[in-house]
């Protein structure tokens, strides 16, 4: 939740009440006409016009404000409006809500499916060592291409995930197990990333890639395996291209 202080405030020429304005856009910067203004538990609202500005009239005091309209996520903010002024909040940006539960992946300012990747996980015993790989198979996948720098995602109920670097085999993760009989990690590099909560159980992602190749994992606890018939043991994702 975003706080706003009285030192945003200016005075508003001519009038001694309190008005709080502001727009609200979408995740490119446009106008979403007839969305929500209000101040929680008060008669205090307003709809935005074509241009997605918003104006609140309000007795001076402290609010919880929330932007809304359908087919996206909510904004709060909360604010310390105790003077008869205009407190001028700015763009106020909502994010659409895609139509199924998943990743989303941000392209041309709205978020998109994206192509589905696999891992392979061979495991190989030599005397009494054990050792596992979990590899892109190219042929089962898809690439979807990004820009090198911080790339944008919509987690919607996605049951869990986590992105990894490939190496220059195509492997996301290998492990060899110790003398102790535990799994221990040889190869693992993730790719750094923030999450930020809008609603529940929705999310704004952003990752942040260097050049190279990546593997988004399903994942719950370790990868999730991908239901169907075949002799090897297969994992699903998304497999990242950076440029």
């Amino acid at each position: 939740m975003k706080t706003l202080s009285t030192g945003l405030a200016f005075l508003l020429a001519g009038c001694g009440g309190t008005v709080i304005e502001g727009s609200i856009v979408d995740v490119a910067g446009k106008p979403i006409p007839g969305a929500r203004a209000a101040a929680f538990g008060t008669t205090c609202m307003d709809q935005t016009d074509e241009q997605g500005h918003f104006e609140l009239k309000c007795p001076a005091g402290e609010y919880d404000l929330i932007f809304s309209a359908d087919g996206y996520t909510d904004e709060r903010m909360t604010l310390a409006a105790t003077e008869r002024k205009t407190y001028d909040l700015g763009p106020q940006t909502l994010v659409k809500i895609p139509e199924s539960k998943g990743l989303f992946l941000l392209v041309n300012d709205s978020y998109e499916a994206m192509k589905p990747g696999e891992l392979v996980g061979r495991r190989k015993k030599e005397g009494g060592t054990v050792t596992r790989s979990f590899c892109l198979d190219r042929e089962a996948s898809q690439p979807n291409e990004v820009p090198a720098g911080e790339a944008t995602f919509f987690d919607y109920e996605h049951p869990g995930w986590r992105p990894f670097r490939l190496d220059d085999e195509g492997c996301a993760y290998r492990d060899r197990k110790n003398k102790q009989h535990r799994w221990k990690v040889e190869y693992r590099e993730r790719a750094k990333f923030t999450s930020k909560e809008v609603n529940e159980g929705k999310r704004l992602v952003t990752i942040d890639f260097e050049p190279g190749e990546y593997f988004i994992a399903d994942w719950k606890g370790f990868f999730v395996p991908v239901e169907g018939e075949s002799d090897e043991k297969r994992y699903g994702g998304y497999w990242i291209v950076v440029k």
